[in-house]
């Protein structure tokens, strides 16, 4: 019937859940997966909804790495990808998005 996806918090029991999320930055980014998680998406469209999510607690937590790490895991195996720092979407909020200067960081 498919894949499943299943949660574990912090109780150990494991639920069944359209998506679940874990970890340190994962309170920063709830509700962007509550908003923007739809039925049905394809591999593609999932793989970037999860690369923004991760994207975003980047940007909110000082403990989520300088890099992603993506598994999609289907029928096939597991196919890996990853995201260098310089290639993560930014994710300003509220801020203005920052001018070219001699500050400038450059990836």
């Amino acid at each position: 019937s498919g894949g499943k996806v299943f949660g574990s918090p912090i109780g150990g029991t494991l639920v069944e859940m359209p998506w679940a999320i874990e970890g340190s930055g994962s309170t920063y980014i709830w509700s962007y997966f509550d908003d923007e998680y739809k039925e049905g998406l394809s591999r593609e469209e999932t793989e970037e909804l999860v690369l923004r999510g991760i994207a975003h607690a980047m940007a909110r937590d000082g403990s989520s790495g300088g890099l992603i790490r993506l598994v999609t895991v289907d029928k096939d195996g597991a196919a890996k990808r990853t995201v260098q720092g310089k290639d993560v979407p930014l994710i300003l909020g509220d801020m203005p998005e920052p001018g070219t200067n001699a500050a400038t960081v450059v990836w």
